[in-house]
């Protein structure tokens, strides 16, 4: 099974209640502050413009 990589800041509400959700339901989860890591902030916004232009 994959692992689920969610990318997130400290003031993102929505990440707030996505991880409050996994934890709930013992979704297992990597979190990604992208506020900490300017690689990951890239990748996030390179998956976002490839699911764009798929679609």
């Amino acid at each position: 099974m994959s692992t689920i990589i969610l990318y997130t800041t400290p003031t993102c509400v929505y990440c707030g209640m996505v991880k409050e959700f996994f934890k709930d339901n013992k979704i297992k989860f990597k979190e990604i502050d992208v506020t900490k890591d300017d690689k990951a902030a890239q990748d996030m916004v390179k998956k976002k413009i490839e699911e764009i232009i798929e679609s």
